[in-house]
Order: structure tokens, then sequence, then C-alpha cells
């Protein structure tokens, strides 16, 4: 059975086609400060709500203040938010192939995977080219185990991915480019406008607009 979770945001849930759907990954991008760890934080949340468990593997600094702020006095549900740190590329690989065993292990059913810093770790520019190509072939494989086992098991992907400035265009893209751009249904670019205003652009993976709504950054979420 097809499952849909909210992202906590009408706007986004109607650019999205009604939110976030099993067995699907969604990837959003953009440069720091654009709202990506807040939409994770409030689609965490949404996932739990609805009597689901979610799974957070986190690179970034993860702010607990923050997503007790968000649950406001509904603080019961941050028990079926399991959250994992990682420091290295090895450690997310690692966060990510215990996923299964914590599906077997938990009496809740899985309704979302969040991996925010999806590229925190891959292929610094400092590497050689032997680590590069190292790198590309791990990301590539924890896409492939990621979305096989949503596919088979049901539950939802997010992403969260940081930016780097493509030197012929100048244009903001993903980092992964079109090795995670192919294998999310929705990618979705976040752009600073004015103030506490955001830009949320759904793109193909060839980074061509297909629509796009604006948001608004609040003490009680995104909107």
């Amino acid at each position: 059975m097809t499952k849909v979770f909210s992202t906590g945001s009408k706007n986004l849930d109607n650019l999205l086609n009604n939110g976030y759907m099993s067995g699907e990954a969604t990837h959003f991008y953009g440069e720091s400060g654009s709202g990506k760890t807040g939409i994770a934080l409030q689609s965490a949340i949404e996932c739990v709500k609805e009597g689901f468990l979610c799974i957070y593997i986190s690179s970034e600094r993860f702010s607990s203040e923050r997503l007790k702020q968000l649950m406001g006095y509904n603080t019961q549900i941050g028990s079926d938010i399991l959250v994992f740190k990682t420091r290295t590329f090895d450690e997310q690989t690692r966060a990510i192939n215990k996923i299964p065993q914590k599906i077997e292990d938990e009496e809740k059913e899985l309704g979302l995977v969040v991996v925010d810093g999806l590229t925190s770790f891959y292929a610094p520019s400092s590497f050689e080219k032997e680590e590069r190509i190292r790198h590309k072939k791990e990301l590539a494989n924890q896409l492939v185990f990621l979305l096989g086992n949503a596919r088979k098991r049901g539950f939802s992907l997010l992403f969260l991915n940081q930016v780097y400035r493509d030197i012929d265009t100048d244009e903001l893209k993903p980092r992964g480019g079109r090795l995670v751009m192919d294998i999310c249904s929705n990618n979705v670019e976040l752009k600073k406008t004015k103030g506490s205003k955001r830009l949320a652009i759904l793109r193909k993976p060839n980074f061509d607009p297909i629509d796009s709504t604006p948001l608004t950054i609040k003490e009680e979420g995104i909107l």
C-alpha cells in the first residue's frame, strides 16, 4: 500500500504532489541557511505524528533544541525519531546499512529515512583521483541500497544536500550531480530570496525547472 507523508508545508506538499511517496526519494539542495535542515526536522515530525518511525542520519550539526521547539507540547513523539550522527563517509555507510536491522528491532513501521548532509563527506577536492573514484562508487552504493530497501519495505527517502558553484554556468549545483538527481523522483532547489523568504524550485535531473513555490521560514516551521 502506497503511503504519503506531509512535509508540514502546504506549499511544498502541493509542489511534490501531496508530499513524500513511499518507495521514492525526494532531494532538497541549496546553500547554507536555505532551510534544508528545517524541512528535514519538520518532515520527521510529520512522519511520527502519523504513527510511524523515522530514522534521521545526520552529518550536519543536529539541533535537538530546534526539534523540541518544532514539536511544541507533543515532545513524546521525539522518541520515534532515531538519530544517527556521522563524522565520516564510512560512518554514513554503516548507519545506512543498519536500517534493515532497525526495522526488525522496532515495533513501529518505518515511514521515513532522512539523510541530512548526503554528500558532506563526498570527494573533497583535496582527495587523490583514486579516493574520489572510491567515494563516487560508495555514494552510488548508498543510494542504490537505500532506494532498494525503500521500495521493498515501503518507506520514503529524504535527502538534504550541499551545493557547489559551477565554474562554466556560475550556477549552484548539488554535490553528486546527476548521480543523486537521477535516482530521485523529486529534486528541489531551495533559493534564498529576501529575509526569511525562500523559493523552492522543482527541477528535472537535467536542471530544467518544472514548477516552483514560495516558502517562509518562521519560528513554528517552514510554511
